[in-house]
């Protein structure tokens, strides 16, 4: 884990856009070409936004849930929407962790740690 924030940290830090955050659209290109740094950095902002929302609103991951299936996750929100990738990446990691893993109503808000 401690590797996939390392590599969050350099992803951010080196595809940066001037304003600071890098979009979809740059998260995307640059998952096309370093799977690695891009895994990184899908699993570093699911982490960060699972113990944010811990409280709040918490996501529902299964117990067998995997960080590759969240990546794919990702990618494939990425692919199917094009007209939001404008935005910053993080948020949208954010909105397709929360499509996918979404806690139902009738099913206890808990997050696994």
């Amino acid at each position: 884990m401690k590797q996939a924030l390392l590599a969050a940290v350099v992803v951010l830090g080196v595809v940066s856009s001037p304003a600071g955050a890098m979009t979809g659209n740059e998260l995307r290109e640059y998952c096309a070409t370093r799977w690695d740094l891009c895994h990184g950095f899908i699993v570093g902002a699911v982490e960060m936004f699972r113990y944010q929302m811990e409280v709040t609103n918490p996501i529902c991951f299964g117990d067998d849930v995997t960080s590759e299936q969240v990546h794919d996750v990702v990618i494939n929100y990425l692919e199917e929407h094009p007209e939001v990738r404008q935005e910053h990446a993080l948020i949208l990691v954010t909105w397709a962790v929360r499509e996918a893993f979404d806690c139902p109503e009738t099913q206890e808000r808990s997050i696994e740690k």
